[in-house]
């Protein structure tokens, strides 16, 4: 005779799988903040690949790649995992889009939207990552991997501008 615990799990297991075929293997999520920066100073420090490693948690080095497609690429390494990026599209100082590979497969697209606002940018990050196989589906969508990726991502960028502005107006002080 089979527990009950063991057919509660796996009912549990059974809509996990339901809810990530559900969900299919393309993720997004997006956020808008407000950053007190003009959208030139929010570009060049997005591409500024010299100092990503200063202000992205987790990124420990950043190798510059030929460019592919008459476009800027890079590899980005965090520990022993790396990562091929390339900007897909670009309007300075508007828009920039970056697509990347990891070695796992799954492929992701950033969308820095910047809007000039008059107290800065208005600034839209979307994440699409591409999701194969089903149970990194399930994981993403157990442990909210994506959203947590987009706020990271955006917490690094606002304490980086903030450091900035922060050595802008001692220099001006002085």
């Amino acid at each position: 005779m089979v527990g009950l615990g063991v057919v509660a799990a796996l009912v549990a297991l059974g809509g996990v799988v339901v809810l990530a075929i559900a969900l299919g293997p393309v993720r997004e999520v997006s956020r808008r903040i407000a950053v007190p920066e003009p959208p030139d100073v929010v570009w060049h420090v997005l591409t500024d690949l010299d100092n990503l490693v200063t202000w992205r948690r987790g990124l420990t080095r950043v190798e510059r790649l030929p460019d592919f497609g008459g476009r800027m690429a890079w590899m980005e390494y965090r520990g022993a995992e790396q990562e091929a990026v390339r900007v897909a599209d670009a309007l300075p100082p508007r828009r920039l889009v970056t697509e990347r590979v990891s070695a796992a497969g799954s492929r992701a697209s950033w969308s820095w939207e910047l809007v000039r606002t008059a107290r800065g940018s208005e600034l839209t990050l979307t994440r699409r990552v591409t999701l194969d196989p089903l149970s990194r589906r399930v994981m993403n969508a157990l442990m909210g991997q994506t959203s947590r990726e987009v706020d990271q991502a955006l917490a690094d960028l606002t304490l980086r501008l903030q450091s900035a502005s922060r050595l802008r107006t001692t220099a001006l002080n002085r």
